[in-house]
């Protein structure tokens, strides 16, 4: 069976005081997002999109299930708040990101079928998509949440 819906590869990050933090904003915020893990995406957004259609399924788990297992667990610090620019997409981003760029390229070298991404892979966990212009009071709860304590992520989704 092949992918027929969006399907991304993603590190979860463990439930702590402060992703509950992230998820009390995004149900005042942002509350599609709420609905979803607290997250780093490593597939289906940037740098490469998510499972092709022709990629199948079956095929794709034992792949990533095995280099999962060769890989060690990332452990970072979720330091400063950014917002992509023309977006309303803020986010944390990662003491050092390298050790997730160097992972989303192991899996695209097992050739696996993704569908392209026009946008470079910049590591992150989102806080909330606020599609319009925020308000000022929006803004400010958002860069009020505090950075993390060191996390580490464990777990492939």
């Amino acid at each position: 069976m092949n992918f027929t819906d969006d399907t991304y590869i993603v590190l979860d990050v463990p439930p702590s005081e402060w992703t509950e933090h992230i998820l009390l904003i995004r149900r005042r915020l942002d509350v599609w997002r709420a609905a979803l893990p607290v997250e780093v995406t490593i597939t289906g957004s940037a740098g490469v999109g998510t499972f092709h259609e022709e990629q199948n399924q079956e095929e794709a788990f034992r792949v990533v299930d095995a280099l999962a297992s060769e890989v060690a667990p990332i452990k970072t610090k979720f330091l400063s708040i950014k917002c992509f620019p023309n977006s309303g997409v803020f986010y944390f981003e990662p003491a050092d990101s390298q050790p997730f760029i160097n992972f989303q390229h192991r899996i695209i070298a097992t050739g696996l079928k993704f569908k392209p991404s026009t946008l470079s892979y910049i590591p992150h966990c989102t806080i909330v998509n606020l599609k319009n212009n925020p308000a000022d009071e929006a803004v400010s709860e958002i860069y009020g949440v505090p950075s993390s304590k060191e996390v580490m992520l464990d777990v492939l989704s």
